[in-house]
């Protein structure tokens, strides 16, 4: 049924519509007022429209109106080019038609490209469309490098460019892409930008430019030379990558994350440190970190602090750190001063003690278990100050799941003496303080953990001295609550298991009857709820058990790999 069946002409129900050139539309009264407060403040008051049955909107051109009623009867209608819905988006905007705007804002978001996704933004800002708005910003965002050529580019205002460029999830090739875009942009309108240009650079993550285009490209730029806080800046970064190669300096900040290279970082525990292997769990690739000296470092855990891998020995003074910036390795930095952790093994000789290293935020924390005594202590390293502390007689449990989350290390489940325990607890590591947390579904000692800022997972562990499990737990922060999750494939004491954008993953680990090794690498499927083992499985000869930790370094940094082709079996 048209337009004109579905009003009677003659009909005071009726009410005409007159565009542009004097083309008029009959439709229903009451259909446009419900579809708008636009008509029915119009068609239900005192006003000349509703007197005499007339709406005069002359702006509108013939197809526009005929598009807009075909929406407002149908609930639908057909846009054939970016052009349209731009029409249809500023005619839903006047006419205050919600559902319009959204439909054709719906249409431009899957038309969307490097070459008008800016004057989308400037459409959406115009007609207040939120949601446009927040998906043309996210296009850029994940297009930046190629949005930031095009002639558009500069008309974003400050403001935008700036939560651009200060982003970690900006989709750019390298760093230099984010310095050219704002030098674009300044140079647009360079009198009135340039006081802007000084906050922009701030966001420029100086020390991952190469040193070559610092060199030749930034403390050359005049702009740049024109502000004596912005060549400052640039010669401090120019003196931390001289300097970072011989020391422990760190970066001010981190890479963007599409500058980064997410793997498993595995080495042999209780062997001599030897390259270490990344594997990649997506691709299943595997590759040999080379150039290693060879040393007395002989690591029991391994995790990354500050982009770095650190490997601790079993003599603790023996640890180390590899260094992907540069391709080096350095002696752990506790080992450089007179650090009481450096005697920590000299102390439990003879002794049954375990350890657990883990990262709070500027601190490595050292959990000495000592099961004789069915007691633990805490050395805290702080690596901005170099100095130690230690919290003797910090818990009366061992065989502890240490998760750190922030500032807080979750201490869950364990042993005391022959009972296993459900309770969980978080410490605050600044403060000092614990907090009391809900307590297991299962009591376990040795279980794999980790943590997001909601969540906490462990898995397998013991349930008793003679039982291991496969089962699993999630633990929810919000609620205070745990909650059982899909089982592991195999039963794993002394695994280990990792985050790896965003993916979780469980590997190695003993089996309890003869300690053998437990090569299978699994992942979990957050949807179907179970752990799903890899295509291929971790076998290397003369391992016995091996640690592994999430590592992100730069995808073009110097790092050194080569592939490993004997790592799996089928």
């Amino acid at each position: 049924m048209n337009l004109s069946d579905q009003a009677e002409s003659e009909s005071p129900k009726t009410v005409s519509v007159i565009v542009q050139d004097g083309k008029e539309f009959k439709t229903h009264r009451h259909v446009l007022s419900e579809a708008s407060h636009f008509f029915e403040k119009l068609l239900t008051s005192n006003m000349k429209e509703n007197n005499e049955g007339v709406i005069r909107l002359e702006y509108f051109t013939e197809s526009l109106m005929k598009d807009v009623l075909e929406f407002i009867h149908t609930g639908n209608v057909c846009i054939s080019t970016g052009g349209n819905a731009a029409e249809l988006i500023a005619a839903a905007d006047y006419l205050c038609l919600s559902k319009l705007k959204s439909f054709a804002g719906k249409f431009i978001e899957q038309t969307m490209s490097s070459s008008n996704c800016v004057s989308t933004y400037f459409m959406a800002e115009k007609f207040y469309h939120s949601e446009l708005l927040d998906s043309a910003r996210k296009f850029i965002l994940s297009n930046f490098a190629r949005v930031a050529q095009t002639k558009n580019f500069p008309r974003l205002p400050s403001h935008e460019v700036e939560q651009l460029v200060s982003s970690d999830d900006v989709v750019i090739n390298s760093e230099e892409d984010v310095f050219k875009a704002i030098i674009k942009w300044t140079i647009h309108k360079k009198s009135e930008r340039s006081k802007e240009f000084c906050n922009l650079f701030r966001h420029v993550r100086l020390t991952l430019l190469s040193r070559d285009f610092l060199l030749n490209d930034v403390v050359t730029n005049e702009i740049v030379t024109g502000s004596e806080e912005c060549l400052g800046s640039a010669t401090h970064a120019l003196a931390w990558m001289d300097r970072a190669a011989y020391g422990d300096l760190s970066r001010s900040f981190p890479p963007r994350k599409a500058l980064e290279k997410c793997v498993i970082a595995i080495c042999r525990k209780h062997e001599p440190l030897e390259n270490p292997l990344f594997y990649l769990p997506k691709k299943g690739d595997i590759f040999r970190l080379q150039g290693m000296a060879k040393t007395d470092c002989v690591p029991e855990h391994v995790f990354s602090c500050r982009g770095k891998l650190f490997f601790i020995s079993k003599e603790i003074d023996k640890s180390q750190y590899y260094d992907p910036d540069f391709n080096c390795w350095h002696a752990a930095p506790w080992t450089k001063t007179d650090s009481e952790i450096n005697w920590l093994h000299w102390r439990v000789m003879g002794r049954p003690v375990r350890r657990k290293v883990v990262v709070v935020q500027n601190e490595i924390c050292f959990i000495e278990e000592d099961l004789d005594e069915v007691s633990s202590c805490l050395w805290k390293f702080n690596l901005d100050t170099n100095s130690t502390s230690c919290t003797k007689d910090w818990l009366e449990t061992t065989r502890i799941c240490a998760v750190t989350v922030g500032k807080y290390i979750y201490v869950i489940g364990g042993a005391r003496d022959i009972n296993i325990i459900a309770q969980c607890s978080k410490f605050d590591a600044a403060e000092n303080k614990w907090e009391k947390l809900a307590n297991l579904n299962m009591a376990r000692f040795d279980a794999l953990g980790v943590g997001t800022q909601e969540k906490i997972y462990v898995a397998g562990g013991w349930l008793d001295f003679d039982e291991c499990t496969n089962t699993c737990e999630v633990y929810y922060e919000f609620t205070d609550e745990w909650h059982s999750m899909g089982r592991l494939t195999v039963f794993r004491p002394f695994g280990n298991m990792v985050l790896i954008d965003n993916s979780l993953y469980a590997l190695g680990g003993a089996l309890h009857e003869f300690f053998g090794n437990v090569w299978s690498i699994e992942g979990y499927d957050h949807e179907k709820d179970e752990w799903i083992e890899k295509e291929r499985t971790l076998f290397v000869e003369n391992i016995t058990q091996y640690k592994a930790s999430s590592f992100t370094y730069l995808k073009n940094g110097s790092i050194k790999l080569k592939r490993y082709k004997v790592l799996f079996q089928q």
